[in-house]
């Protein structure tokens, strides 16, 4: 832009800005400057735009190889994505693991479907050429596919947050899109769980993407009337307009735009979450009845079409492989939650837990800040915050609550602080803006440390994963025949972990054990197992049948303070040090022997056995 152009804005920063989607408008209360979305001052502006999505999915790459392993509720999708590659969706389904253990609700195929078409023009041809075509896929590197399953989700994410990010650029400005990515890579549960496949993530990708053509999409409707057609069928109607009385008697249809954003909405309701649709509610009734953006029956008639194709997709997928007429898994699951009220059973949660714990444990800052944004800017913020705001307290009425159910609001409150961190470093007029720019900077700091806590923490909490492959490490003598329990393929032992079955080891899961003697016996003149993958390892070492090879340490609490005392018995010990000069340098570790305010505690989680000798049962 020209220097005289520049200067113009300037001298003119008060008029009212009538370019919409050019530049971005100055409001009286100083919270967004008139800026073009390409230009912003301060350093942030060296770095090309992309930068931030770049440092996104190097973050989830990164800490997916940190904790590579997996827990029960990814457990469906992993496994099913697995059985997909290997025994590919044309094979029998005997082999797949939900036919023996479908859970507690069914899911969809839908997910593993979409991973296994990315992947396969991959992994097919590379085991072709590097690997024998008699062995199992990828051989005894067959973790490596779990790997490419999570890092495939983990970058459609990434790619959906990068779609995000280029609209908060265009409604609010580069340095807010900037902000929006700074605060997406800085907050632990965005980047860690982008590559868990749960069917929260993968609705994420749907959610995340139509939030973004939303906020960024000045028409929602056109009319068909004679006069849009003499002048070549162009959109009448901008998000900003107000559709008058008279104007509901022209014929209208949704805009391109608007067609997405109800088929992704819709899609991601009907095929992978159903509690979406409690942000779809808040967000048309708003855009309907109070910004009159859209009318209720080309938006009804366009989520019915949407619907009715997305429940035929499913619909007609899963009764394949579920081996079931008119099987439809997430009405299932509805039925099983809200209904019949099943989720009750793994906790209940009070009304305001979503507000006061969950969204302040995975927004820790722009949670607060978005608050502030929305206080501070009301005219700008109101219409993106509200149907937000609104899906969280409509759910908070069902008793059972998890973060991972309101994971979708992340992007929009990550924008929203966004705006209040631009404006507030962004006051030239300001001395102080030095010493904002350094409480931000302290805040960033804060909120990356506890990340890194929370990523050590999490690296901690897969001992089954660990313990399969500790054996794998081992390397025993064949023949080696492994039973894992069900805390063991709960915490990370998926069947990606078994690489070597072409070395003629099995792996067994069966839940019908349950006493010391039932892990005995012979089949086939061969012991019934050599191995076990146990939570209680104990309980077989005493009964003199098994011999304990190895273990594994999980996380098992955080100890704060002092033991038994607290934090005040904490501060009191170390002043108690300083004062008699008791704080000595460790040469080992290379730090002065303080004791730590917060210490993680872990204790064993899993045992691995070895079979020594035949129990004898009595009678």
């Amino acid at each position: 832009m020209p220097e005289a152009g520049e200067a113009r804005r300037r001298t003119n920063a008060s008029k009212p800005n009538t370019a919409a989607g050019k530049t971005n408008a100055t409001t009286t209360n100083g919270m967004e400057k008139r800026q073009i979305p390409g230009q912003q001052p301060g350093s942030l502006s060296l770095l090309p735009y992309w930068t931030w999505d770049a440092v996104f999915a190097a973050l989830v790459l990164s800490y997916m190889f940190v904790c590579p392993y997996t827990k029960v509720e990814e457990s469906f999708n992993l496994q099913a994505t697995h059985d997909l590659l290997v025994y590919t969706p044309f094979a029998n389904h005997d082999q797949y693991d939900h036919i023996s253990f479908p859970g507690v609700v069914p899911r969809t195929f839908i997910g593993p479907i979409l991973i296994w078409i990315i992947l396969s023009p991959i992994v097919y041809p590379i085991h072709f050429i590097f690997f024998s075509r008699e062995s199992q896929l990828w051989g005894s590197q067959i973790f490596v596919l779990q790997y490419l399953v999570r890092g495939t989700l983990g970058l459609l994410v990434a790619a959906s947050l990068a779609r995000f990010r280029w609209a908060v650029r265009k409604r609010f400005g580069n340095l807010v899109a900037t902000w929006c990515g700074i605060l997406n890579c800085v907050q632990f549960h965005l980047p860690f769980w982008s590559t868990r496949t749960l069917p929260n993530v993968f609705a994420f990708v749907f959610v995340t993407w139509a939030l973004g053509i939303w906020i960024e999409t000045d028409v929602l409707v056109r009319d068909y009337n004679l006069s849009a057609k003499k002048s070549g069928g162009k959109e009448t109607k901008r998000t900003g307009d107000t559709l008058k009385p008279r104007d509901e008697e022209k014929s209208y249809d949704l805009t391109p735009p608007a067609h997405a954003i109800v088929f992704l909405l819709v899609v991601s309701v009907s095929i992978f979450r159903s509690e979406i649709s409690l942000l779809i509610f808040p967000l048309f009734t708003s855009e309907l009845l109070i910004y009159r953006s859209i009318l209720f029956p080309p938006a009804f008639s366009r989520a019915y079409t949407a619907l009715v194709l997305s429940v035929a997709l499913t619909v007609t997928i899963d009764s394949i492989f579920w081996r079931a007429p008119w099987f439809w898994p997430e009405m299932r699951v509805f039925i099983f939650n809200a209904i019949k009220g099943g989720a009750v059973a793994y906790g209940v949660s009070p009304l305001h837990a979503y507000f006061t714990s969950l969204l302040p444990r995975i927004a820790p800052l722009s949670y607060p800040l978005s608050i502030f944004a929305l206080i501070a800017n009301p005219s700008r913020l109101t219409r993106y915050l509200l149907p937000i705001f609104a899906f969280v307290a409509l759910l908070s009425f069902q008793p059972h609550k998890e973060w991972r159910f309101i994971i979708h609001v992340l992007p929009m409150l990550n924008a929203s602080a966004g705006v209040l961190i631009s404006s507030f470093i962004s006051a030239q007029q300001n001395k102080l803006r030095r010493l904002r720019v350094l409480l931000v900077a302290l805040l960033l700091i804060l909120v990356v440390s506890g990340s890194l806590f929370g990523l050590y923490v999490s690296s901690l909490n897969y001992p089954g994963g660990a313990a399969l492959a500790a054996l794998h490490n081992m390397n025993p003598a064949p023949p080696v025949r492994i039973h894992i329990d069900a805390y063991t393929a709960m915490t990370g032992a998926s069947r990606f972990g078994e690489s070597a079955r072409e070395l003629g080891w099995t792996y067994s899961k069966n839940e019908s054990h349950s006493k010391p003697e039932d892990f005995v016996g012979m089949i086939d003149g061969e012991r019934m197992y050599t191995h076990l993958l146990s939570h209680e390892g104990l309980k077989f070492h005493d009964a003199n049948a098994w011999e304990i090879v190895g273990f594994v340490e999980g996380y098992s609490g955080i100890r704060v303070g002092k033991e038994g005392e607290g934090i005040g018995g904490w501060v009191k010990d170390v002043l108690a040090r300083l004062l008699s000069r008791r704080i000595e340098w460790d040469p080992r570790n290379g730090a002065f022997v303080i004791p730590l305010p917060v210490w993680v505690r872990t204790e064993t989680k899993v045992w691995i056995l070895e079979h020594r000798s035949p129990i004898h049962v009595a009678g």
